[in-house]
């Protein structure tokens, strides 16, 4: 099977033929007798254009049939170019699906996302998830910063003036010198 013209803009109707081999040719479906005009539209040809919905064939002659594209419900800017694939139902109910073989496009004013926008999104999203791990280790280490490894092996908060094992500084080698408590008076005795 073959299909004319190929593809059409989203916001157009377009008559589109559909022609078969002679090997395999398309019938014409006939009414049963005695049927009714409503019930004679329903078993009509089909013509299901994938995703975007079916209409309405008319049986030209056993290898053409004419078809038109339906009307299509999306936004033209939500689509920039989609192929669908064109099935026919000789009795309007069971399509060709499986032996299929024609493709229809249908043309969009949505534009395309080049590939290199969705890297650079990428690695941006990536450096900012890096940035927050680092900030967050950095968050929990601040706390350690102000302690001490005491001579008994504990920790206990870093005094000025005192190294990281307990000495003594230069400034004051003779005491501790007075100490202020927690309630902020002054220990002349040291700890």
């Amino acid at each position: 099977m073959d299909i004319t013209p190929a593809e059409t803009e989203v916001t157009k109707l377009q008559e589109v033929y559909i022609t078969a081999s002679e090997a395999d040719p398309f019938w014409q479906p006939i009414p049963s007798a005695g049927e009714n005009e409503i019930n004679n539209d329903q078993y009509g040809i089909k013509c299901k254009f994938g995703r975007f919905g079916s209409s309405t064939g008319t049986y030209v002659n056993q290898t053409t049939i004419l078809c038109l594209t339906p009307n299509i419900q999306d936004d033209p800017e939500d689509i920039s170019t989609e192929t669908v694939q064109v099935t026919v139902a000789m009795n309007g109910v069971d399509y060709n699906d499986d032996s299929s073989e024609v493709d229809f496009t249908f043309i969009g004013t949505g534009g395309v996302v080049p590939v290199w926008v969705i890297v650079m999104g990428t690695l941006i999203f990536g450096l900012l998830i890096v940035a927050m791990a680092a900030c967050l280790s950095g968050a929990q280490r601040a706390p350690t910063s102000a302690t001490q490894v005491t001579e008994g092996g504990g920790l206990a908060p870093k005094r000025s003036g005192s190294s990281a094992m307990g000495g003594r500084s230069s400034a004051n080698k003779g005491g501790l010198g007075p100490i202020r408590g927690l309630s902020g008076n002054i220990n002349p005795s040291g700890p």
